[in-house]
């Protein structure tokens, strides 16, 4: 009974993540807009205290660069808390194994993945960049390649368990 409750406030802790995370990506999108068309000082401090404004004044298309990565990988995280989300409502305690869960699962591991490409990329980009105008920020790129590797395993073995179980269901 214990770990049901648990998977509830898990449950609600996942969609105030989610819901955290589509505001920020929903901030980051009109700062981003604000700082191209109404107010160029508005990237000295975008979001959170991020500021872009020495990259701004370099080039506003590296400006753009930067912050459309930034921008996409905000999305994909709260897709990947979305995601998370479904899985908790597909999520059958008497029938744990099922199809819906494990492709969702699988989903999962593909955004973290994806994640983590965009996060390299933007990576690689921000280190030839900085050689150019001084500025500096984390991607985490390493940590969601690494999610995802763990993720995918995780949903490999869960889909072996949905077989297991089907196999089970029809030779009962």
């Amino acid at each position: 009974m214990k770990s049901l409750q648990v998977f509830k406030i898990m449950h609600v802790i996942s969609w105030i993540i989610f819901i955290g995370l589509s505001i920020k990506a929903g901030a980051l999108i009109i700062s981003f807009i604000v700082s191209i068309f109404v107010n160029e000082f508005a990237s000295k401090n975008l979001y959170l205290g991020l500021d872009l404004l020495n990259v701004y004044n370099f080039s506003v298309f590296h400006y753009s660069s930067i912050i459309v990565f930034y921008i996409l990988t905000a999305i994909l995280k709260a897709y990947l808390f979305y995601l998370l989300i479904k899985v908790f409502r597909h999520l059958d305690v008497n029938n744990p194994f099922n199809l819906k869960v494990a492709k969702t699962i699988t989903k999962i591991s593909y955004v973290s993945f994806c994640i983590g490409l965009i996060a390299a990329l933007a990576y690689g980009y921000t280190i030839w960049l900085s050689q150019k105008v001084f500025f500096a920020f984390n991607w985490n790129a390493s940590g969601f390649l690494f999610m995802a590797g763990v993720i995918f395993i995780i949903a490999f073995l869960y889909k072996l368990a949905v077989e297991l179980q089907t196999e089970n269901e029809l030779t009962i």
